[in-house]
């Protein structure tokens, strides 16, 4: 791990420099980010912990409706920011979310706190170690790996490189003669409520005096599994010598975990390496917010700045160091601005949304627009998910009302989901204009 990190878990904030650990004094990460005189990697868990459900729907919408069935079973209260670490299609309609729930203030906290150093701060949320360790089970076996940390105890299910199955319980739960019986009754537990069996298990931590835990064996005595073999790595926390198993997965996280701004992340990447091209894609990113929010710029004009920039990136930049790099992500960033910039704007889709709406009864729970890539149809999809409230007597007539309203407008109907309850029309549907 080359990165320096500062990691907050569990109560805890931890300086991370190689095998050099430092224990801070927890006064609020903000203290000592900004005092730091080289870039860090921040990773905190926002003082929430992960889970890991199933749900029906279609695989677009699959954060969105977890979000709503949560916020409507009272799993989740006030403003929350889903994190979805990990989400994964497994038929038409069924689909799975390892995520964290994170206090929408808190989120906007910390994201002001990366944008606002002197040294560029990514932003990343600590349970992508988690999904990083499922990585590694590439099998289509399933694998349960228990992952102690100083207050808690979490399964993790993995197969074929993906979480399939997470729970995280107080560590107070397992302690004593009974801890191995436990930790076998959790597991089969989590097992029966997904459907699973696993094969084999592993036990991982955070930080332990010992290379391994002393009651690994004899659990996978206890389950009738294999132990896999974990490899600890030695570190010096505030001069004692420790191992931590988790550790290394800090080094999995990379640009596109980044929970930053695309804004944040160019002025990452400038500072990095490559500096014509993040400033020519923040350059871009700044013509774009300005056509769609001010509209002070035509289409024609913003195309041809756009389509200037990229020759001259194309130009300056030999292509192997593009690829080598990783930055072709970058260039398709550009060219998908620049096909955008032929498309409507955002401020024209949401005028036309709101003209359709009767009786201003709906409402949305997630808008999205997709610029499709230059190799696509020239169209601009649009996906709504929402409530026709329940204000009449049929709020389905309301509803297909809406929905006349934006096709007689020139949109394309392509797909709905409906669903009615006694609160109104739950409704997802997808939409595309032409230009």
């Amino acid at each position: 791990m080359s990165n320096k990190y500062l990691v907050e878990s569990h109560g805890k904030l931890v300086l991370i420099d190689g095998k050099n650990w430092q224990t801070l004094e927890h006064k609020g990460v903000n203290n000592f980010v900004g005092t730091l005189s080289e870039n860090v990697h921040l990773v905190t868990d926002f003082a929430t912990t992960a889970a890991f459900k199933h749900i029906q729907c279609d695989y677009k919408y699959a954060e969105f409706i977890l979000s709503k069935e949560l916020k409507d079973s009272g799993e989740i209260v006030g403003n929350v920011q889903l994190l979805a670490i990990q989400k994964n299609k497994q038929a038409q309609m069924n689909n799975s979310v390892f995520y964290a729930p994170v206090n929408l203030e808190t989120y906007n906290r910390y994201q002001v706190i990366a944008d606002n150093t002197l040294h560029n701060t990514l932003l990343f949320s600590y349970y992508h170690l988690y999904a990083s360790l499922a990585a590694t089970n590439k099998s289509n076996q399933v694998r349960a790996s228990f992952v102690v940390t100083e207050s808690d105890i979490s399964i993790l299910l993995s197969q074929k490189g993906k979480v399939v199955g997470f729970e995280s319980l107080p560590k107070v739960m397992f302690q004593g003669e009974n801890r191995i019986a436990s930790l076998t009754n959790a597991l089969r537990t989590l097992e029966r409520q997904l459907r699973l069996k696993s094969t084999s298990v592993s036990v991982h931590f955070w930080l332990e005096p010992d290379a391994s835990v002393d009651w690994a064996e004899a659990l996978a005595s206890e389950l009738q599994l294999d132990l896999e073999p974990v490899t600890a790595t030695p570190v010096i926390v505030d001069g004692q010598p420790m191992f931590s198993s988790l550790a290394p997965h800090l080094g999995s996280l990379s640009l596109k975990h980044a929970l930053n701004q695309s804004e944040s992340k160019y002025l990452y990447l400038a500072k990095k390496s490559l500096p014509l091209v993040a400033s020519l894609l923040l350059a871009a990113n700044a013509y774009i917010g300005l056509q769609y929010f001010q509209v002070s710029e035509s289409h024609q004009q913003l195309s041809a700045r756009v389509q200037s920039m990229q020759s001259t990136l194309t130009e300056q930049i030999p292509s192997k160091v593009i690829q080598q790099n990783d930055y072709q992500l970058y260039l398709d960033d550009l060219e998908r601005i620049q096909h955008a910039s032929k498309l409507p704007g955002y401020h024209e889709v949401l005028a036309d949304i709101a003209t359709a709406i009767p009786q201003n009864s709906v409402v949305f729970d997630w808008i999205s627009f997709d610029y499709p890539k230059q190799t696509d149809e020239n169209k601009l999809f649009i996906s709504l998910v929402g409530t026709q409230t329940a204000q009449s007597d049929d709020p389905i007539e309301h509803f297909n009302q809406f929905v006349k309203s934006l096709t007689s407008q020139g949109y394309k109907l392509r797909d709905s989901s409906v669903q009615t309850s006694f609160k109104g029309v739950s409704f997802a549907l997808d939409l595309e204009r032409p230009l």
